[in-house]
């Protein structure tokens, strides 16, 4: 199964901007064309209703639950040597907030 993203440069790095897949678990890649991935952007992988886990690079320094917008299979995401189990539900609740450690 192929893994591809479209992304854009910002600040050095690179945004992942869509997610064109189907996989049910996604590891983001470290790099893509030699710089590192830094963000995860708003809507990414929304509607992705298969994914069930995703795994963030390391030193990725930003992302938002409004990236997986209609994920509503996702139960973990793994980023930063934390793992972040959700029930059910999590992603249903837009009005609610995650609030995740500050990695420093």
């Amino acid at each position: 199964m192929t893994i591809s993203f479209d992304y854009k440069e910002k600040d050095f790095g690179i945004v992942i901007e869509k997610y064109n897949g189907t996989a049910s678990v996604v590891n983001v890649p470290y790099s893509i064309a030699g710089k590192s991935v830094i963000e995860i952007a708003k809507g990414a992988f929304a509607g992705c209703k298969n994914l069930k886990e995703i795994q963030l690079p390391f030193g990725m320094k930003e992302f938002s639950l409004d990236a997986f917008d209609g994920c509503t299979d996702l139960e973990e995401i793994s980023w930063n040597n934390f793992r972040i189990v959700f029930d059910s539900d999590v992603f249903k609740m837009h009005d609610k907030e995650i609030h995740l450690p500050k990695i420093v």
